[in-house]
C-alpha cells in the first residue's frame, strides 16, 4: 500500500496500522494517544507519536523504526555481537541510525577510540535527540564525529583499511535505503575494514525476506571470501512477525583463522561489568543462540 503520507495511516479512532506493501495482508496496529511530529523532510515522511502503551513511536514513510518500549533489543543485538566477537574494536562506522540507539550502545565500550557517523537525513537526528533524549544520549559523546550525507558516498569515499567495525543501521530496502543492501556497497565496506573486522547489516525478516536474505548471504559469501558469514535472529515486537536479522560479516585474518577465532558466532572479549549492568537482552548465550536458526531459513542461506 503506497501513502502519500503516514498520517494516512492513522485512523479516525488514532489507531495507527503499519499497512506496507513489503509485508502484505498484516499490519501491526498501535493506539495514538497524541502525535508529537509530522515532518516531510529532503528524504522521507518523518512521524512521531505517543502511543499508549509503547511510549513514542517513530515512523519513516509510514514505517516503524522504533517504539521506547522495545527499542533496547534491537539496538542491543545490532552493536554487542559485533563488538564481542572483536578483540579490540577501536575504529567505528555507522551508517544510518539517526535515531542515535546505535550510537548509545557502542560508546558503552571504553576500547572506541572513535565513531565516524553518517546519517543521510540531519532531521531524524534532530526530532530524535529531541524526543527521545534516552535514546540519542550519546550523540555528543566527543569520540563521534556525524557527517550528514550519504553512506553509500562515505563508504566508496573512505581509504581502504580505516575501520575495525562497520554498523549498517538501515531502512528497508527502498528509496535512500536501497543502496545499502547491494553487492557493491558490501565489497566497498570490505575493502575498508582492517583484517578480522566486521560489516553488521540489517538484514530484514526471516518470515518475509528469504530470497533477499539468500541474495545478501551470497554476496557476503563472495566478498568476505575465507571470511565468515553468519545471519543473526532478534526478536522485536515493534517489526514485522516479530522477528529481524542482522548479518554479520568478518574479514578474513590470517592470524585469527590461526588460532580459530574467525567465527563471529564467538564472543571473543569478556563483558565489563559495567556493560553487563546496563544490558536487558544481550548475553554471551544470546549471542551464540541468535546464529542458531529454524530449518527453513538455514537451509536457504
Amino acid at each position: 500500500m503506497e501513502t502519500k503520507s503516514a498520517l494516512d495511516l492513522i485512523a479516525s479512532d488514532n489507531w495507527f496500522s503499519e499497512r506496507n506493501q513489503q509485508w502484505p495482508g498484516i499490519a501491526a496496529s498501535y493506539k495514538v494517544k497524541k502525535l508529537l511530529v509530522h515532518e516531510r523532510t529532503q528524504y522521507q515522511d518523518l512521524v512521531i507519536f505517543e502511543s499508549t502503551n509503547h511510549g513514542k513511536v517513530m515512523l519513516l514513510d509510514g514505517v516503524i523504526q522504533l517504539t521506547e518500549a522495545s527499542e533496547f533489543i534491537y539496538h542491543e543485538m545490532m552493536v554487542h555481537p559485533a563488538l564481542f566477537t572483536h578483540p579490540n574494536p577501536q575504529k567505528i562506522l555507522v551508517i544510518g541510525a539517526g535515531d542515535g540507539g546505535v550510537i548509545r550502545e557502542l560508546c558503552k565500550h571504553a576500547c572506541v577510540q572513535s565513531i565516524d557517523w553518517c546519517e543521510i537525513d540531519g532531521k531524524v537526528i534532530e526530532y530524535a535527540e529531541k524526543y527521545f533524549p534516552q535514546i540519542a544520549c550519546s550523540n555528543n559523546d566527543p569520540r563521534v564525529r556525524i557527517h550528514v550525507g550519504d553512506g553509500y558516498k562515505f563508504v566508496a569515499d573512505s581509504k581502504s583499511e580505516t575501520y575495525d567495525v562497520i554498523i549498517t543501521d538501515s531502512s528497508d530496502p527502498v528509496g535512500p535505503a536501497k543502496m545499502l543492501f547491494t553487492k557493491q556497497f558490501y565489497a566497498d565496506c570490505c575493502r575498508i575494514l582492517k583484517a578480522g573486522g566486521l560489516l553488521a547489516s540489517q538484514s530484514e525478516c526471516m518470515f518475509l525476506d528469504v530470497p533477499l536474505i539468500s541474495e545478501l548471504v551470497k554476496n557476503s559469501k563472495e566478498v568476505f571470501k575465507n571470511g565468515c558469514t553468519r545471519y543473526s535472529s532478534m526478536y522485536v515486537p515493534m517489526y514485522p512477525y516479530g522477528q529481524i536479522g542482522c548479518l554479520l560479516n568478518r574479514k578474513y585474518c590470517q592470524k585469527m583463522a590461526a588460532n580459530d577465532s574467525m567465527n563471529v558466532a564467538q564472543v571473543n572479549r569478556s563483558i565489563p561489568e559495567s556493560i553487563q549492568n546496563t544490558l536487558k537482552y544481550y548475553t554471551p548465550e544470546m549471542h551464540a543462540a541468535s546464529f542458531v536458526l529454524p530449518k527453513f531459513i538455514a537451509s536457504k542461506i
